[in-house]
């Protein structure tokens, strides 16, 4: 009763089948599962940033959000110039 029934298919080869009922539902709980399994020993795997690092690296991402912002807005503003005095 332990083990697997084994069914025959096409070409000689064999599938193991459990007793279990194969309905729709509990293949797709199965998937989720074993999705999740997955993301969290993919999730063990990272390697996360200390709180010194992460620190550093958000600043140097405001910065950089600001600075392009910059940019952007004296680019608005000097085009902004030139067409009023071209119209």
């Amino acid at each position: 009763m332990g083990e697997p029934k084994k069914v025959a298919l096409n070409k000689g080869k064999e599938q193991k089948v459990s007793g279990k009922k194969n309905s729709p539902k509990a293949g797709r709980l199965d998937k989720v599962k074993r999705f999740l399994r997955g993301v969290k020993s993919e999730f063990k795997k990272v390697n996360w940033p200390g709180r010194r690092q992460l620190v550093v690296y958000t600043g140097v991402t405001f910065f950089a959000v600001a600075l392009v912002a910059l940019i952007i807005w004296i680019f608005d503003l000097v085009l902004g110039w030139v067409l009023q005095f071209i119209i």
